[in-house]
């Protein structure tokens, strides 16, 4: 699934910005790898929570026109896959100037567009929608960029919202067509328990006063 959905956003930001190339691997540091040939947005995946809001917890019932109940659907789970994006280009001008351009397109669109879907990310059955904001404190911080060998520098958080792709629905046993009902034996009464020595005897013998 996150291959796919990797794919999805290679497809909806190559659209945005065709000049340049989009990869997933740690942001590169221009300062030593000198001006690069190509601009390059980076997108590295910090996060993946589950949607509690956007996901169901019981199983449903698929049924015929008729009524009938002809299967059972899992849950749907949603998760919120957060993304670091960055950008390289030759200087910080022509960055800011492709940030600039992510932030415009993406705040356009409420989900990835159709046509961007790719592999399992077509059988979801909601869209993937999407938002794009500054990064969270407590997704970023000294010792990311540090982790990376790099010095911080400004980013965009890209926020995707996806559904696991539809799930298989289940077959059910088929209604039986008829319903016999046997009797296990003969019904025999229970027996009246005895009564213990002595029980429902009026005490014999005299009573004398003294």
């Amino acid at each position: 699934m996150i291959r796919d959905l990797d794919a999805t956003i290679t497809a909806w930001l190559s659209g945005l910005a065709p000049y340049a190339t989009v990869s997933f691997d740690p942001p590169r540091d221009r300062s030593s790898n000198g001006k690069p040939d190509r601009a390059a947005v980076c997108l590295m995946l910090v996060d993946i929570r589950e949607e509690q809001a956007a996901s169901t917890h019981a199983w449903s019932r698929h049924r015929s026109d008729d009524g009938q109940v002809t299967g059972a659907v899992p849950p749907n789970r949603s998760y919120r896959f957060t993304y670091l994006v960055t950008v390289t280009a030759e200087d910080t001008l022509a960055e800011h100037e492709l940030l600039g351009t992510l932030l415009a397109g993406v705040a356009m669109d409420d989900v990835i567009p159709e046509p961007h879907l790719r592999g399992v990310m077509t059988d979801c059955v909601r869209s993937l929608m999407v938002r794009c904001a500054p990064e969270r404190p407590d997704l970023g911080g000294h010792e990311r960029w540090a982790a990376w060998n790099l010095t911080g520098r400004t980013s965009l958080e890209l926020s995707v919202l996806a559904p696991l792709p539809a799930a298989a629905m289940q077959d059910v046993a088929p209604a039986p067509s008829h319903i016999e009902l046997k009797p296990s034996g003969g019904y025999r009464p229970m027996a009246p328990a005895t009564p213990p020595v002595g029980a429902g005897r009026r005490p014999t013998g005299r009573i004398s006063e003294g």
